[in-house]
């Protein structure tokens, strides 16, 4: 049988070779469709795709033409509330040595004292100064960085005020460009750089307060940072926070703080807090239009300056109306003798304020600084403002 062996071996072989003969065959053919017609049908599909193109432009940016107030639509009232973009991160950096102040032509305009003035600051255990009340006089932050302004009988005071000054530099140099400089700002502990945006302020001669961050009841929705006094943290924990806020800069006559109901149930803490505040020779502005009564009773019975709200502008109460707000802060302002009110640092809300101050005037308001009106209701504390310059300040913050 061996050729019947043989016959097998060679159709065995052979039927592999066709086979294989066959099977790359396909491959080729396959290999071609898809580099001829797989990139014919994408460049098709590709043809069918829709397509346009735009054409964008820069817009150079505009101010506004002053509008009379009343004339304001309700889509221009309601944009007063809108908020700007940050364009500064916030930092909980240590302050910085500076050596750098206004120059001696803004200091003569503005008769704005120093800062840090002699006397009342201290420095801290990490390096930053914290203010202090003056040993042999009794002089405070309160009165010596307050913005000069001479009180009359029968005035009508307007105080207008800023919030969040510092959380984006480009903003906040748009607002020390707009408005004059009996507006007072209010300096974020946040800000990049507080010593430089001090200096901007105050050179163009605006008093200057200190933002404290605190807890609301918004809590832990609306945060107010990781150097928050918190109702549920250690007292010591809350100290160092606000000893961290405190030291950011120097210049501001007092603390700005919101206070609602989050501390209810640790009234202690806060009491503790205020204390330590009004200790350093600092005045208690109250933000909050509704608050309990805890930080006026505290200050009375410490004897600091206290200064309470009286409109929200960016409150959402007003729907927009922000004339409404405005005209009831006139009404305030026209059957007490004074008046507060408080914007957030928003573009808009400058432009309202450019618009509505002519009218104040025509009105016969007078626009006053914040401490202005703590001395306005209590001329019994009204005391000479210190010289702009005293003795050597060699030490610069």
């Amino acid at each position: 049988m061996p050729g019947i062996s043989h016959i097998s071996d060679s159709l065995t072989s052979r039927s592999f070779l066709y086979g294989l003969g066959a099977g790359l065959s396909v491959y080729a053919l396959l290999a071609g469709w898809a580099y001829f017609g797989g990139s014919t049908a994408l460049k098709d599909k590709q043809e069918r795709l829709a397509s346009q193109t735009l054409m964008i432009e820069h817009m150079p940016s505009v101010r506004p033409e002053k509008i009379p107030v009343a004339e304001l639509k309700n889509s221009d009232r309601v944009a007063a509330l809108e908020p700007y973009e940050k364009d500064s991160a916030q930092d909980v950096t240590e302050p910085h040595a500076e050596t750098a102040h206004s120059s001696p032509a803004d200091k003569n305009v503005t008769d704005m004292r120093a800062a840090p003035y002699p006397g009342i600051y201290e420095t801290g255990a990490r390096g930053g100064i914290l203010p202090i009340i003056r040993a042999n006089d009794g002089l405070t932050s309160f009165y010596a960085y307050r913005k000069p302004f001479a009180l009359a009988p029968e005035q009508k005071l307007i105080a207008l005020v800023i919030d969040d000054y510092g959380l984006s530099r480009s903003q906040s140099t748009e607002a020390i460009n707009v408005l004059p400089g009996e507006v007072t700002f209010i300096l974020s502990p946040y800000a990049g750089d507080p010593n430089a945006m001090r200096e901007m302020a105050r050179g163009k001669g605006h008093e200057l307060w200190l933002k404290l961050p605190m807890e609301t009841q918004n809590f832990p929705k609306d945060d107010p940072g990781s150097k928050a006094i918190l109702s549920r943290v250690s007292l010591d924990t809350n100290m160092d926070n606000l000893r961290w806020a405190l030291s950011r800069t120097s210049g501001y006559a007092g603390l700005a703080i919101y206070n609602d109901l989050a501390f209810s149930r640790t009234k202690s803490t806060l009491s503790a807090i205020l204390k330590a505040a009004a200790d350093r020779g600092l005045g208690l502005f109250d933000l909050n239009i509704s608050a309990p009564a805890q930080i006026q009773d505290t200050a009375e019975r410490l004897n600091a300056p206290y200064i309470s709200n009286e409109i929200l502008f960016h409150d959402p109460k007003w729907n927009g109306e922000i004339n409404e707000a405005a005209e009831l802060l006139e009404t305030i302002a026209e059957s007490r003798g004074s008046g507060v009110g408080v914007f957030k640092n928003y573009p808009a809300a400058l432009a309202f304020i450019e618009n509505w101050l002519p009218e104040l005037q025509r009105k016969g308001f007078t626009l006053a600084p914040l401490s202005a009106i703590y001395l306005s209701q209590n001329p019994e504390d009204r005391k000479p403002m210190p010289p702009v310059h005293e003795g050597s300040n060699e030490s610069s913050h």
